[in-house]
């Protein structure tokens, strides 16, 4: 179902059979624009997904903005975009790695993971740059890596 004025759409797993009745969860979406500045700028999309009191949030293409604090407020995890490392140069369209450090932090997030590094960068910079700022458990996205949230 899909509430248009809230952006929420609201999965239910098929009840096919008593065992999966009993593994069924309610896995509630949220897709929400963050808008990018300068605001002329394309909206980007990130998404937030809430289940059994577990929030995961993950960031698209997006710049500095505090709708990134927004949709990742109290998750247990958030995977954000953190293509570029410290320069004054920035492309308001990506985050740097201290940029998403610091939305985890003041979003209150329970870990970090990295992703979207840029490829001809070395990752333990980006990590180094992003543990300045945010103090929780972090990491660095790799190819099939897989990451559990205890609660």
């Amino acid at each position: 179902m899909h509430d248009k004025n809230q952006n929420m759409i609201r999965i239910i797993e098929p009840q096919q059979s008593q065992a999966k009745q009993r593994a069924a969860r309610q896995v509630e979406w949220l897709l929400d624009q963050c808008q990018r500045e300068p605001a002329r700028s394309l909206p980007a999309l990130g998404f937030r997904l809430e289940t059994d009191g577990v929030v995961f949030a993950y960031t698209g293409d997006t710049g500095p903005t505090h709708d990134v604090e927004k949709l990742a407020r109290g998750a247990d995890l958030l995977l954000s975009e953190a293509t570029w490392q410290d320069r004054e140069d920035l492309l308001p369209f990506h985050l740097s790695a201290r940029q998403a450090a610091i939305h985890a932090r003041e979003a209150g997030v329970g870990g970090l993971v990295l992703t979207h590094i840029w490829p001809t960068l070395d990752t333990d910079v980006s990590r180094a740059q992003a543990a300045e700022e945010y103090h929780g458990p972090l990491d660095v996205a790799v190819e099939g890596a897989s990451f559990e949230v205890d609660r």
